[in-house]
């Protein structure tokens, strides 16, 4: 038994342009979060570690409790920089 004859569907549809079309979409897609991925990096690389000064304050303060607080992480606790988070002052 032959299955149903779907030529008049395909006839109609250029499969090459729709292949086209298809990895265009895709390559724009890739294009975006490759400008999206390099563009968090350079902000990232440009504005510090993207975290404001209250985060990396509980950051550091969950670190030390846990006992796996970095050097520049305890220097940094302790300096002017973090006093007012120190002192619940912001």
């Amino acid at each position: 038994m032959a299955g149903p004859d779907l030529s008049i569907v395909t006839a109609a549809v250029d499969f090459g342009t729709v292949t086209t079309a298809i990895l265009g979409v895709v390559t724009a897609i890739i294009v975006v979060y490759i400008a999206w991925k390099g563009a968090k990096m350079v902000l990232l690389a440009v504005g510090g570690s993207g975290e404001n000064g209250q985060q990396r304050f509980e950051r550091v303060r969950d670190a030390m409790e846990n006992g796996t607080v970095s050097d520049d992480d305890w220097n940094w606790i302790w300096s002017d920089a973090a006093q007012p988070y120190r002192d619940g002052t912001v």
